[in-house]
C-alpha cells in the first residue's frame, strides 16, 4: 500500500501518477542497482523501449511532454549564452551571429533548406539524453551549436499542435514554436537561424528583461537592468557592464528525486 500523502489516497492525483510512474519505471529496469538517473530515463522512454507497452502507465506520455519542454527551454536559454560568448569581442548583426553559429557545424549535416536541416528529424532519442547532452557541452562554444540544433529537431519533431496546459502562453509555447518554423521552413539553414536569435531568442529576452525590470521597481523601488544585449549601431552588442559570458543556464529542477529518496526510505522501491 502506498503512503497516503506520497502516493496514496490521500495525495493529489498528478502526484499519485507520477509515484505510480517511477515505480513501474523502476521495476522495468528491474535493477536493484539502478539509479535515479535511470528511472528518469525509462520514464521518459518511448513504449518501445519498455519491456512490455502494457506497463508503461498513461502518465508517462505527460511525463515525456514535460521533459520535451524543459529540452525546448534549455536549448533556447543555451543559445541565448552562446550568443552573449559570442558577443564578447564586439557588436555583430544578426547575419553575422547566424554565420558563426552555423559555421560551428558539421557541414555534412546542413541541407539546403530549414525544412530539410531541422524540420525533417526522424529523431527518437529520449529527452533526458539529449537535455544531458546539452548540459555537457553549455560551456564549449563550439560544440554547443550542434547540441542545441540537435535538442530543437527532437523538440519540434514531438511539438503539439495545441498548446499544453502547463505552458505559459507568454514563454513561447511549442505548439507556436512548431507553426513559426514550419513557417521558415524554405529558408536556408542560415536564414532560419536569424529568424530564431531574432524572435525566439532576442524578442523573448527583451520582452522578459523589461517585465521584469518593471516588477522589481514596483516591488522594491528600484530598477534592475536585467537586459544583457541590446541592439546598437553596429548590431546586437552587451550592455554596459557584461564583460563574460557568467554561468550557463540549468535545467529547472523538479522534485524526482525527492519522490525517489522518499520511496525508497518508505521501502516502496
Amino acid at each position: 500500500r502506498q503512503p497516503p500523502h506520497l502516493g496514496g489516497e490521500r495525495a493529489a492525483p498528478a502526484r499519485q501518477k507520477g509515484v505510480a510512474l517511477v515505480q513501474a519505471a523502476y521495476a522495468n529496469l528491474d535493477d536493484e542497482e539502478a539509479t535515479y538517473e535511470d528511472i528518469r530515463v525509462r520514464m521518459a522512454d518511448r513504449a518501445e523501449a519498455w519491456d512490455s507497452a502494457s506497463d508503461r502507465p498513461l502518465a508517462a506520455d505527460e511525463w515525456r511532454a514535460v521533459q520535451i519542454r524543459q529540452l525546448f527551454r534549455l536549448a533556447l536559454e543555451g543559445m541565448f549564452y552562446w550568443t552573449i560568448g559570442a558577443l564578447l569581442p564586439g557588436p555583430r548583426s544578426t547575419t553575422q551571429l547566424a554565420r558563426a553559429f552555423i559555421g560551428a557545424l558539421d557541414k555534412k549535416s546542413l541541407a539546403d533548406s530549414a525544412e530539410a536541416w531541422i524540420l525533417a528529424s526522424k529523431d527518437a532519442t529520449n529527452p533526458v539524453e539529449r537535455l544531458r547532452a546539452l548540459q555537457g557541452v553549455l560551456r564549449d562554444q563550439d560544440q554547443l551549436p550542434a547540441a542545441i540544433v540537435a535538442a530543437l529537431a527532437l523538440c519540434l519533431r514531438e511539438a503539439p499542435n495545441q498548446g499544453h496546459p502547463f505552458e505559459n502562453p507568454d514563454r513561447l509555447p511549442l505548439s507556436r514554436a512548431k507553426r513559426e518554423a514550419q513557417g521558415w521552413g524554405e529558408l536556408t539553414p542560415a536564414g532560419f537561424v536569424c529568424h530564431m536569435l531574432e524572435i525566439w531568442i532576442m524578442a523573448q529576452h527583451a520582452y522578459w528583461s523589461v517585465g521584469r525590470g518593471l516588477a522589481d521597481a514596483r516591488n522594491r523601488g528600484k530598477t534592475i537592468l536585467r537586459l544583457r544585449i541590446v541592439m546598437d549601431e553596429g548590431g546586437w552588442t552587451l550592455t554596459p557592464g557584461t564583460t563574460r559570458q557568467g554561468n550557463p543556464p540549468e535545467p529547472t529542477p523538479d522534485r524526482l528525486e525527492t519522490a525517489t529518496s522518499l520511496l525508497v526510505e518508505c521501502r516502496r522501491l
